[in-house]
Parts: C-alpha cells; sequence; structure tokens
C-alpha cells in the first residue's frame, strides 16, 4: 500500500521534543560503547567550500550570495535536460555546499525548471535536507536553495527496526500484533548532531487514518507524527 504525506516537515513541537533533548555532552561528544560515531571534517568542508565559492563567482559574476540562496547565476551547463546539468553542476561545484564526509546529493524531484536534489549519509535520507535547482527558459542554471545539513556527528541508535515499531505501536495504543508495516531509516539533524529516526506508517483507524510515526533510534522514543492518506 503506497501513502502521500500531508506535509513533509516535523512540526514544530516534534522537533522542540526530539532526540535533542538530550545532555549537551552528548550533543557535543556522542560515545558508543564499541561503535563510536566517527565525526565529519568540518574545516576541511568549509575550505573546499570558500574555494568552490570562488570558482563558482569566477564563472557566474553576476551571482548573488546570501545565507542558503545563491541568484542570479546565469550558468550554462552541459546536460540535456535540467537534472543533467544540476548533476553538472555538483559535479563540478559541489564543494559549495560544504557537505559533511560520507553525504552527497541525489536527484529525486524534476518538476518543470526546478530540480530537487536529497542530502543522503551513508546511504540513508536526511530528513527535509538537500538543494533545490532552478533554470530559465534558456535552461541556464539560475539559482539554488541550499538546505543541506551539516553535522560533525551521528548519534549512536540504541533501537532496531523491531524495537522501533514496538515503541510506536505501544506510543499509539496499538497491539503489537499485526501486519508488519514498512520501515524506513532515514537520519534526522540539526546542528551539529544527526540521529537515526525510524519511520513507520501504522493504520490507526481504518480505512483512512494511517499516520507516519517518527521514531528517534538514539533516544527510543516517538519524536512525531504526520498524517498520511492513501494514493
Amino acid at each position: 500500500m503506497a501513502f502521500l504525506a500531508k506535509s513533509g516537515r516535523v512540526p514544530a513541537w516534534a522537533a522542540a521534543l526530539s532526540l535533542w533533548a538530550l545532555p549537551a555532552a552528548a550533543q557535543v561528544a556522542p560515545v558508543s560503547p564499541g561503535a563510536p560515531a566517527a565525526p565529519a571534517a568540518p574545516q576541511a568542508a568549509s575550505n573546499g567550500a570558500e574555494a568552490a565559492r570562488a570558482r563558482l563567482q569566477a564563472a557566474a559574476p553576476s551571482a548573488r550570495f546570501t545565507r542558503g540562496l545563491a541568484t542570479g547565476l546565469k550558468l550554462t551547463l552541459a546536460g540535456e535536460t535540467p537534472t543533467a546539468r544540476a548533476q553538472a553542476f555538483v559535479a563540478q561545484f559541489g564543494e559549495v555546499f560544504a557537505l559533511p564526509a560520507g553525504s552527497v546529493l541525489v536527484a529525486r524531484d524534476a518538476k518543470g525548471r526546478s530540480v530537487r536534489f536529497e542530502q543522503q549519509h551513508d546511504g540513508l535520507a536526511v530528513r527535509n535536507a538537500g538543494v533545490t535547482f532552478a533554470f530559465d527558459a534558456e535552461g541556464r542554471l539560475s539559482g539554488y536553495t541550499d538546505e543541506a545539513k551539516r553535522f560533525v556527528s551521528v548519534l549512536p541508535a540504541t533501537l532496531d527496526e523491531g524495537a522501533a515499531l514496538r515503541v510506536a505501536r505501544t506510543t499509539l495504543g496499538l497491539p503489537e500484533s499485526g501486519p508488519v508495516p514498512a520501515v524506513r531509516r532515514t537520519l534526522m539533524a540539526q546542528g551539529e548532531v544527526a540521529a537515526v529516526v525510524f519511520e513507520i506508517d501504522l493504520l490507526v483507524a481504518p480505512p483512512m487514518d494511517v499516520r507516519r510515526v517518527l521514531v528517534d533510534a538514539a533516544a527510543g522514543r516517538v519524536i512525531g507524527q504526520e498524517a498520511m492518506v492513501r494514493k
């Protein structure tokens, strides 16, 4: 069964209750017995971003940069489609986004002259993170919106998929038995830390009340719910 989220973002109240409500020491230097989280290299990424920004400015003198937004690029790139041209930009100037080591940008949605690239880290999608590229009528890259996450470390998970499903069912007051839903492993990031978050679609009240439950694998609890509709 396929579902379509009404909203792709975690509500503000969920963020307030999320994994970030951990001791400050755990956020700065998370420790996992036998499996410590590997830190990224923020200084190297920053240096690479500055060099890439200089090259981009030289290639597109009319470009203007503000926090998370680039406009006026008017940049001609190789490729027959907006997605191919955006991929060419990432290959040539991708360091400008200062992604943490292990993160890449993967093409996801193309609508007209706009292309959305999702940030993935070690194979996991980073929720609400990525870059959207916009092209003009002549096929030139006119600008981009940068919503990439630049975290330093990933908190160690304390739950596996089975335990996360039990937590989700218990929180919603559902019986432990029943059809086993798909469980998607993602990352959620804020500031310098990220944590694994399981997305679990549960049928709460047949036939239409379906919730996507977000379970924080580091804190071991539900941090949010998203209403779903059947597709």
